[in-house]
């Protein structure tokens, strides 16, 4: 599956996002929002997510979607930087929800490996995302072979928030102030449950 088929694909969610997301100019949602999603497709292409849920081709992306699209509706209420001046707080909310935007597209990047070994047919070649990067690109226009592993791997917060700086670029990670920015690599957490001390940002 392209990166347009899958965009097409889910443009009934990405269109929802639009509205959360609040950008007056279809310019700067495209920019900054879509653009993350297009990054998204290339990294997964059309790999499942999880054996027994989102399991279908494209299914990993469409996980992405889906948690990206029930964050933002998550999002409506929330008061981020509530213990900040007033106008502090103006200025970093909008930041906080990119943030919880990119965060939410960021926590599955390793789920696939933890269940399932890619190989490419042409050469047999295993993809490993933290040496290949996006799977898309690894991939080609060839063909690939999904193989489950005996037993899931760990789930490992630091191996993920690193897989999401291929996601993220450092024109995105410059944009956001020190304390945004602390926040969001904790929020890109896969563990589906925060315990009791994280961020709101993770929470929500």
């Amino acid at each position: 599956m392209t990166t347009g088929e899958l965009l097409a694909a889910h443009q009934s969610r990405t269109d929802l996002i639009r509205q959360y997301a609040n950008e007056a100019e279809p310019a700067v949602f495209a920019k900054k929002w879509t653009a993350i999603l297009e990054r998204c497709a290339v990294w997964f292409s059309s790999m499942p997510l999880r054996p027994e849920e989102h399991a279908e081709p494209g299914g990993a992306f469409r996980a992405t979607v889906e948690v990206a699209y029930f964050a933002m509706r998550l999002s409506g209420g929330q008061k981020f930087g509530a213990d900040k001046p007033s106008e502090q707080r103006r200025r970093l909310e909008p930041q906080y929800l990119y943030a919880l935007f990119l965060a939410a597209c960021c926590s599955r990047l390793d789920e696939p490996c933890r269940h399932f070994q890619f190989h490419r047919a042409v050469d047999g070649a295993e993809w490993l995302p933290a040496l290949h990067g996006a799977f898309g690109p690894w991939l080609g226009d060839g063909s690939y072979r999904v193989t489950r592993r005996a037993a899931a791997l760990p789930v490992e917060r630091m191996r993920t928030a690193l897989l999401a700086r291929e996601i993220l670029g450092q024109d995105i990670l410059a944009s956001l102030d020190s304390e945004v920015l602390s926040e969001l690599f904790a929020a890109i957490n896969p563990e589906p449950r925060p315990v009791t001390l994280e961020s709101l940002l993770h929470k929500v």
